[in-house]
This record gives structure tokens, C-alpha cells and sequence, in this order.
């Protein structure tokens, strides 16, 4: 019997986000707060929150709002409390 061979075709992929085009820049500003704000690893911002924390320049560097992209790590991982009564 011959060991079956599985391509990479037959790998589902699985993803947090819809397929969208972003530049090279908007994507690189996930990693670069996430490096200089000491964030997890496993974390990512979504394209749309990458939207509000980078100001975009046509033909020029991005400019990176760290303290909106700290926001928005709190604001996605701090749980609201919990009220039994």
C-alpha cells in the first residue's frame, strides 16, 4: 500500500479577517506597535483598526499612532465586568 500524499492544496487555511489589499506600510504598522507597544505575539490588529491608528501619506512614510494603537489592545482584550444579581 502507498502512503497517500496530501498537497498544499488540500491545507485549509483559516483566518481571522476577510481577504482585503492593504499597502506594504499599513501592514508593517501591525508588527512595528506591536514590537514598540511590548504587545503578544498571537495578537493582531485588524485592518480596520489598523485604519484608525495609522495616517496614511500617499508616497511617504505612515505615521503610526501608538497611543491609539494601545487603545485599541485595551479595548479588544479588557473584558467587561461580570454582574449577577
Amino acid at each position: 500500500m502507498r502512503p497517500r500524499q496530501i498537497g498544499l492544496g488540500a491545507i485549509r487555511r483559516i483566518s481571522s479577517f476577510e481577504p482585503v489589499v492593504i499597502c506594504e506600510q499599513c501592514n508593517s504598522a501591525d508588527g512595528t506597535a506591536k514590537k514598540r507597544l511590548c504587545l503578544p505575539a498571537n495578537f493582531t490588529f485588524s485592518p480596520s483598526e489598523i485604519r484608525e491608528f495609522v495616517y496614511a501619506t500617499p508616497h511617504g512614510k505612515h505615521l503610526i499612532r501608538y497611543d491609539v494603537a494601545q487603545s485599541i489592545f485595551v479595548r479588544g482584550t479588557t473584558r467587561a465586568p461580570l454582574f449577577f444579581g
